[in-house]
């Protein structure tokens, strides 16, 4: 049995270098916050920065206080050979985060409980294991913004047009605004996906996933932070927009919802890729699920889909 063993202190230097290199490392490039997230992780103080990373016989150990999660990422990327994607996508502040001898999965999931991401294991054709994968998308910033007076009376004008029902009004207003300033009509519409009114935050997604000069990665972001919205119509439209534009990404999203114990956050996703047509492998694998309505929805989906081509 070997056992491999990272101690790191005042660790602020080795992020440096990591961020500086980070395309030697990881590829830049989901959180499921409620979907992916178990374990401790608070922001902590900037002093005693300290590191212990353990890899021992397939179990992850890691006691980090004060110490960004880059840094840690990238220790354990270096131990297990994880592939971590869109590392300039994690907040910088220092966290501190404990967990003992559980799987590298359990502990990249708890790691990056708090921000828009998902592990992924590919296997090859035969079920062993390739690769494990952290992908990070991107997040709606949290910085200020000094706006000059043209851009800032287009800003107010999305922002009145965003606590209406308005739709069109508000295409209006952030098109108008994107004219004049495209990386801030984005911003904003990521911060508004996070707004306190649902209809702020269910108008944004809509406007953001059609948006044609928005990131993909930052759109993906925003969508599955919306996974743990509290209300139905703005999940409801995450999962939507992860099955339309995720590509192989959301399916990979849309499978670790499916392991959830969250029932409804389940059904939705079947009704979503059932109502979209064409195959699915999630469906299939939903008829093993432990939930009857869940068995029950993808076995109606199915057969549905069975009576179509005859």
């Amino acid at each position: 049995m070997i056992a491999a063993v990272s101690v790191v202190r005042d660790c602020g230097f080795l992020f440096l270098w990591f961020r500086g290199a980070y395309r030697c490392v990881v590829r830049p490039s989901y959180g499921l916050t409620a979907v992916l997230a178990i374990g401790a992780l608070v922001v902590a103080p900037a002093s005693a920065a300290t590191l212990r990373v353990t890899w021992n016989d397939g179990r992850l150990t890691v006691a980090a206080e004060g110490v960004r999660r880059a840094e840690v990422l990238h220790e354990i990327a270096r131990l297990t050979n994880v592939v971590v994607e869109g590392l300039e996508a994690i907040p910088d502040e220092p966290v501190s985060v404990h967990f003992r001898n559980v799987s590298l999965r359990e502990g990249l999931r708890r790691l990056l409980a708090d921000i828009p991401a998902v592990v992924i294991e590919e296997s090859l054709v035969d079920g062993r294991l390739q690769a494990t994968v952290a992908r990070v998308f991107g997040q709606a910033p949290e910085r200020d913004l000094v706006d000059g007076p043209e851009t800032a009376g287009r800003l107010a004008a999305l922002r009145a047009a965003l606590g209406t029902d308005d739709l069109e009004a508000a295409l209006t207003a952030f098109e108008t605004l994107a004219a004049d300033n495209g990386e801030r009509a984005i911003e904003e519409l990521l911060v508004a996906a996070r707004a306190g009114d649902g209809r702020i935050r269910l108008q944004a997604l809509e406007i953001l996933g059609n948006a044609a000069d928005a990131d993909s990665r930052t759109v993906l972001g925003a969508f599955v932070q919306a996974l743990d919205d509290d209300d139905e119509a703005v999940r409801a439209h995450a999962i939507d927009g992860i099955a339309v534009r995720g590509g192989a990404d959301g399916e990979h999203i849309l499978r670790e919802a499916l392991r959830t114990a969250n029932v409804d956050m389940k059904l939705a996703v079947i009704d979503s890729i059932g109502q979209r047509g064409g195959r699915s492998p999630l469906l299939e694998e939903s008829l093993a699920d432990d939930h009857p309505h869940v068995r029950a929805a993808a076995e109606s989906w199915l057969a549905a889909r069975s009576d179509a081509l005859h």
